[in-house]
């Protein structure tokens, strides 16, 4: 729980110091374990409040749930792009878990829903020895192990999602999209 705070922390931290994330991005945070629950509505970065520190309720991750319940916040809370409006970029996810799977029917019925949405950068967070990482690289390709990560590193992981979705767009536009930046250095995959 520690490296998961830490993490959350680092996340918080590196917001508040983008110049660009403070005037363009929102964030929302969805709690996970036996039961989810979004705790902080899709809120503007210049005013989102960081909750103080999660802990663990007992049990394992329900991490099936999770997924669908981002999927459902996304078609409510993400503004699609039409001929009128410019809607919003694709959402980046970030996954934190120090938890066990709990289901893996409901795992594999929410990662259903969560795989039907066009994401910009999906990542997953492992929190300590306990995160199934195998299960997290199901998600995304896009694994990070929390130890060690500061905020610097963060923002290093921002900024590359910003290159992400600008080679996204021209990749659309020329037909390939397996031309994607590589990530940064400064973090770990696994």
């Amino acid at each position: 729980m520690e490296a998961l705070n830490n993490g959350i922390q680092a996340f918080y931290t590196a917001l508040r110091k983008d110049p660009y994330m403070l005037e363009s991005a929102y964030i929302s945070v969805i709690a996970f374990a036996n039961s989810v629950r979004r705790i902080v509505p899709l809120t503007e970065i210049s005013e989102f409040w960081l909750p103080v520190s999660f802990n663990a309720t007992g049990g394992q991750a329900n991490l099936g749930k999770a997924l669908q319940t981002v999927a459902e916040y996304a078609d409510r809370d993400v503004v699609k792009s039409t001929c009128e409006v410019k809607g919003d970029y694709r959402p980046m996810v970030i996954i934190m878990t120090a938890g066990l799977l709990s289901d893996i029917k409901q795992f594999e019925l929410g990662l259903q829903a969560f795989n039907t949405k066009k994401w910009g950068l999906v990542l997953t967070c492992a929190a300590g020895p306990y995160a199934n990482q195998a299960v997290l690289h199901r998600i995304t390709e896009h694994v990070v192990n929390l130890e060690g990560v500061d905020a610097m590193s963060f923002t290093s992981l921002f900024r590359w999602d910003d290159d992400v979705e600008v080679s996204s767009i021209s990749s659309r536009l020329i037909g390939d999209d397996e031309m994607l930046p590589p990530p940064p250095s400064v973090i770990a995959f696994s």
